[in-house]
């Protein structure tokens, strides 16, 4: 139904299930939208913050050679690339909420797995899969934003939800 709100959607809803605000219901800072740009706003700053000390701990922790040291870094963007793709191919068949759901799952398990990785090679698997989970998150809550902005404020709600991002590597 069209007016289902996005968080209580089901996990396969279709995207008008999830997308239409309810008649009446114009506002652009709805609960769903602070939600998803907080969402990306967590997931950017902690994947930028990630990423700056990624080389760094690599040459510290597991001696790793400046090349190496950039490929540990490097590799997290692979995933997110990688997350992306897959993830605009299988939206629409799997539902929306689904793939954020796996993709936050993807990033929070490959943050717990930083506690247990103790050599070079198991880092960037988990760095790879850490890049996949972002690029899931990132690329569903953009495209989520884009269906639940009233359509007579597109342009400001697109600028809004994007500061989230920008503010992420700004913290």
């Amino acid at each position: 139904h069209p007016s289902e709100h996005l968080t209580s959607a089901p996990l396969d809803a279709p995207v008008d299930a999830i997308t239409s605000p309810p008649p009446g219901n114009e506002r652009l800072f709805n609960r769903n939208f602070i939600a998803l740009a907080g969402i990306n706003f967590c997931i950017m700053t902690s994947y930028y913050l990630l990423f700056v000390i990624s080389s760094p701990y690599a040459v510290e922790h597991f001696k790793a050679s400046p090349s190496l040291a950039g490929l540990v870094a490097g590799v997290m963007v692979l995933g997110v690339l990688a997350g992306r793709f897959v993830t605009g191919g299988i939206i629409e068949r799997v539902g929306f909420m689904r793939v954020l759901y796996v993709g936050l799952a993807l990033y929070c398990a490959s943050l717990l797995l930083y506690l247990v990785t103790d050599s070079l090679l198991p880092l960037l698997g988990n760095r790879f899969l850490g890049g996949v989970g972002v690029g899931c998150i990132s690329t569903m809550t953009g495209t989520i934003v884009a269906h639940i902005i009233p359509s007579n404020k597109i342009g400001l709600g697109i600028s809004y939800f994007s500061m989230s991002t920008i503010l992420g590597l700004a913290v």
